[in-house]
């Protein structure tokens, strides 16, 4: 999925690990160079403002649970509609 953030497009893809159990998030830019790869969705946890990476969105990805278990979630419990989403909060 394409996105912008803060006024620059990304590209974003989020899979599930049936190995691990665990949902996981890549970053590339628009011309798909690698940003972050394998980043573990955890709900309340800022995603991408612990790396220190030249290209990286200023603001925040971050998994928010709506049940507010603030567990990992689940194959069926991530996505729209869903337990757990992703949201971008910009750069102060």
């Amino acid at each position: 999925m394409t996105i912008a953030l803060d006024g620059v497009r990304y590209r974003l893809k989020v899979y599930f690990s049936f190995r691990q159990g665990i949902w996981f998030l890549d970053l590339q830019t628009d011309n798909q160079t690698d940003l972050l790869l394998g980043i573990k969705i955890v709900p309340e946890w800022g995603l991408i403002s612990r790396f220190q990476i030249t290209g990286l969105p200023p603001g925040e990805i971050i998994a928010v649970d709506s049940s507010e278990l603030n567990a990992p979630p689940g194959r069926d419990d991530f996505g729209l509609g869903r337990r757990v989403g992703l949201y971008y909060q910009e750069a102060s």
